[in-house]
């Protein structure tokens, strides 16, 4: 029985080390971004509700990286002009004050707003903001912390 056990628990323990990895492997991909659902999800699609964005940052930096804003740039093609809204929350990884983290992901989260305040037809009153630190982390792995300095761009329904 102790072996039955161990051997489900290395199993269980591969496949959660393979599903980490897998959604490592799809984090970056050109064009797409990854859903709730696990799917990727092309930009073209964002409009509908549900769809999310998602930019990455440096360690404890708040500037948007070139990639970001190509991203950003094709997501506005997609739905500019549209009557959308939406929610923005920022991210960091688990170095830090709680403060600091909390502070950072707020900066993060508003300068993406602002790009898009300055360079869509989107208003100030179709944008919600959060900074939620490390609330919601992706990868507590010192390796993967770039997973969590994030912020996360969610079209409401």
């Amino acid at each position: 029985d102790t072996q039955d056990t161990q051997d489900t628990q290395d199993t269980q323990d591969t496949q959660d080390t393979q599903d980490t990895q897998d959604t490592q492997d799809t984090a970056f991909e050109d064009g797409a971004v990854q859903g709730d659902d696990g799917n990727l999800v092309n930009l073209i699609n964002l409009p509908s509700a549900g769809k999310q964005l998602i930019i990455y940052f440096k360690p404890e930096k708040a500037y948007i990286q070139d990639q970001g804003y190509e991203e950003l740039k094709e997501m506005v093609n997609s739905w500019d002009g549209q009557d959308v809204r939406l929610k923005i929350t920022g991210h960091c990884a688990l170095y830090g004050t709680e403060e600091g983290r909390i502070q950072l992901s707020n900066i993060r989260a508003q300068v993406v707003r602002d790009w898009l305040l300055e360079n869509s037809s989107i208003t100030a009153d179709q944008i919600e903001i959060h900074g939620l630190g490390i609330e919601n982390i992706i990868n507590r792995d010192p390796d993967s912390q770039y997973l969590n300095r994030r912020v996360e761009i969610w079209v409401l329904p």
